[in-house]
C-alpha cells in the first residue's frame, strides 16, 4: 500500500508541478495567507513579515488537506495518525488511533 501511495504522490515532491507553473509564467508562492480585499491576498512570510499580492484577474485558493481532529480530552497526547502522519510512514502501522476525512 505504501509503495503505491509513494508512486502516486511522488514521495510528496511537487517539483514537477512547480516547474510546470514556472514554464507558463506563473509564480508559485507558498505560505499561509488570507483574502485581503478584491483580488488581494496577504501571505505570511517565513521571516514573520507579510507579503501583499494583487491578482490581475482572480485569486486561486488551494487549501491542501489536513485532518480535522475533534477536541477530545487526551486525544492529542495519543499522537493520532492523520492522513499525512499515518500515510507518510514507511514500515509497519503502529497501534495508534487514526483520523481521516
Amino acid at each position: 500500500m505504501f509503495a503505491r501511495r509513494e508512486r502516486c504522490v511522488t514521495s510528496w515532491n511537487d517539483e514537477g508541478q512547480a516547474a510546470g507553473l514556472k514554464s507558463i509564467g506563473a509564480e508559485l508562492i507558498r505560505g499561509h495567507g488570507g483574502l485581503d480585499g478584491h483580488r488581494r491576498v496577504a501571505v505570511a512570510a517565513p521571516d514573520g513579515g507579510t507579503m501583499a499580492l494583487t491578482a490581475r484577474h482572480a485569486v486561486v485558493i488551494c487549501t491542501g488537506s489536513r485532518a480535522a481532529l475533534p477536541e477530545l480530552a487526551g486525544l492529542a497526547e495519543t499522537r493520532p495518525w492523520t492522513n499525512r502522519r499515518g500515510g507518510g510512514r514507511r514500515g509497519a502501522v503502529r497501534d495508534r488511533p487514526t483520523a481521516a476525512h
